[in-house]
């Protein structure tokens, strides 16, 4: 029996943006890895708990709401950090997340809701999900990562996640926090003063 099968080809890519006075000071694209806890996700969000009401109701309502950063991942230069963890689809947690703001302590943020523009549809088959990080986020003075290494100005990431609503956004470090799409990259310098535009486009 031939086995004619078609894989559902989700491909995506991370672009980092920077801007500084509204001027793009800087951009990378970025290869990532749908997790298998994304895998997971995509198949639930298919199949219906119910057909009753109408519209049927999706066996997981979670839907992508945040990303994550971290300094973490194999691509790290900087001893001062862990840096052993690879692009994997097995990947559940960033390595060593970094924190947005403090009191409390916030590790996620949320991306901007989608609209049926070129902003966030640039095609039929592929959408962006697009987070915006401020000056005064991230590089801060007394800025500490996760596992308690003091950057404070100076932060270079190397590794960012894309998270389910049903994510804990005070979590440092964790499993089982919805994390569906995982990056690992050289590191990225981030400096006050300057905004950051996260772009991770899914296509299908």
């Amino acid at each position: 029996m031939n086995d004619t099968r078609d894989a559902l080809p989700i491909q995506c890519n991370v672009r980092l943006r920077q801007y500084e006075d509204d001027k793009l000071v800087d951009e990378r694209t970025v290869h990532n890895v749908l997790t298998d806890t994304g895998r997971a996700w995509t198949l639930r969000r298919l199949c219906a708990s119910s057909f009753v009401p109408v519209p049927p109701t999706p066996l997981d309502t979670a839907l992508p709401q945040y990303m994550g950063f971290g300094v973490g991942g194999i691509l790290q230069t900087d001893a001062r950090f862990d840096r052993t963890q690879v692009e994997l689809s097995t990947v559940t947690a960033l390595e060593d997340p970094v924190v947005f703001s403090t009191g409390p302590d916030v590790y996620l943020k949320a991306v901007e809701g989608s609209s049926e523009t070129d902003r966030h549809f640039p095609t039929s088959y592929t959408h962006r999900y697009i987070c915006k990080i401020l000056e005064t986020e991230i590089a801060f003075a007394g800025a500490t990562s996760g596992k308690g290494v003091v950057m404070n100005t100076a932060v270079d990431l190397s590794e960012c996640g894309l998270y389910l609503s049903t994510a804990n956004v005070a979590a440092a470090v964790g499993d089982a926090n919805g994390l569906i799409a995982y990056a690992a990259f050289s590191p990225w310098p981030v400096r006050p003063g300057r905004v950051i535009e996260v772009i991770w486009e899914f296509r299908i």
